[in-house]
C-alpha cells in the first residue's frame, strides 16, 4: 500500500471473501473522501459502479497493489494462516500507517527479499495460491 503524496509505503497481509479486493476497502472511510467517478475509466468505471450500488463508495486510504494472493476453502484455514503470517511479519516488522483503514493493524514493512519470503510462506499454507492478474 502507498500514498503517493508522502510516499509512506508498507505491506498488508489480510483474509477476506469478497471476490473484488477494492471491496475490502471501500466500505467505511469519511464522507469527503468519496472518490469521483470521472476518475474512473472503462472496466474499473463499471466495477466502481458495482461497488457504489452496494454501499462500497469510499476512497480506499491508500492506493493497493496486489503483490499476491491465495485461496482456502475454509474461512478457519484461512484465519489460521493469516494470524500465524502477522504473527512472524510484526514480530520484527510491524508498522501502524499514518492513515486508520480497515485492517491497519495488519501491516508490516518489509523489503524485496523479505516480501519473498512471506509469498512462499503464503503457498505453504494455501490450497491455491496465483499470482494476480
Amino acid at each position: 500500500m502507498i500514498d503517493r503524496d508522502t510516499n509512506e509505503l508498507f505491506y498488508k497481509i489480510g483474509i477476506t471473501n469478497q471476490s473484488d479486493i477494492m471491496l475490502r476497502f471501500t466500505s467505511h472511510g469519511d464522507p469527503s473522501q468519496i472518490a469521483p467517478l470521472e476518475e474512473f475509466q472503462g472496466k474499473e468505471r463499471v466495477a466502481e459502479l458495482g461497488r457504489r450500488l452496494s454501499g462500497h463508495v469510499y476512497k480506499p486510504a491508500y492506493e493497493i497493489e496486489v503483490l499476491h494472493h491465495v485461496a482456502f476453502t475454509t474461512n478457519e484455514r484461512a484465519a489460521a494462516a493469516e494470524a500465524m503470517l502477522l504473527k512472524v511479519v510484526r514480530s520484527a516488522n510491524a508498522y501502524r500507517p499514518l492513515k486508520v483503514f480497515s485492517g491497519h493493524t495488519e501491516c508490516f514493512l518489509a523489503d524485496a527479499e523479505q516480501i519473498q519470503i512471506v509469498i512462499e510462506m503464503m503457498d505453504l499454507h494455501a490450497e491455491g495460491a496465483s499470482d494476480p492478474d
